[in-house]
């Protein structure tokens, strides 16, 4: 078990899934080693962690994407951090396209829960 308190099987399966980072696209460092943290493997919590460790919320990103979004995924795509790296929604991977669609489909209410806000 993980600090986070996510299955063992389940992150083999998105550790198998995301061999890239899910919105920059580059190749991660796994294991974790050196000081070279940008270019880590994380694991990313797309929503708030207060919501819990579902599994369509979960992704591997490097240490640099995951330490720069801390907002909305709609506030995130337009900072220059996204911008220089052209990350956005149609150029993120799958998983994170398809839980920008489960979220959109949400009652208003029901999306709090799922949007990132600041920790």
């Amino acid at each position: 078990m993980n600090k986070y308190g996510i299955p063992e099987d389940f992150l083999k399966k998105i550790r198998k899934r995301d061999k890239l980072c899910v919105y920059c696209r580059k190749e991660m460092i796994v294991p974790r080693k050196g000081t070279t943290q940008r270019n880590w493997a994380t694991i990313e919590h797309m929503s708030d962690k207060k919501s819990g460790n579902e599994p369509q919320s979960i992704v591997i990103c490097c240490g640099s994407c995951n330490s720069s979004r801390r907002m909305s995924f709609e506030k995130w795509f337009k900072t220059p951090y996204c911008m220089k790296r052209n990350i956005n929604a149609k150029t993120v991977a799958k998983p994170v396209k398809d839980y920008m669609r489960m979220i959109a489909g949400l009652s208003p209410k029901k999306r709090k829960q799922y949007v990132l806000k600041y920790y």
